[in-house]
């Protein structure tokens, strides 16, 4: 953050920032969840999430069930 202040990272920060780096490919992965590659190696991918997580701004249970 340029302004100096802190404060945890965002996916939004992880895609900014994985964009920046050099000859990066998106690919598309599962359910709108980018994989980033160089040179055919992933280096960012999201995974899905855990039966049991929460959401920490709702404390709302993940809707995901496989």
């Amino acid at each position: 953050m340029a302004d100096g202040e802190s404060r945890p990272a965002r996916v939004e920060d992880v895609h900014e920032l994985a964009l920046a780096m050099p000859h990066v490919t998106i690919y598309p992965g599962t359910e709108d969840r980018p994989v980033y590659q160089v040179g055919g190696k992933s280096f960012v991918f999201f995974r899905t999430p855990r039966p049991d997580a929460v959401d920490p701004g709702t404390a709302e249970r993940s809707l995901f069930r496989r």
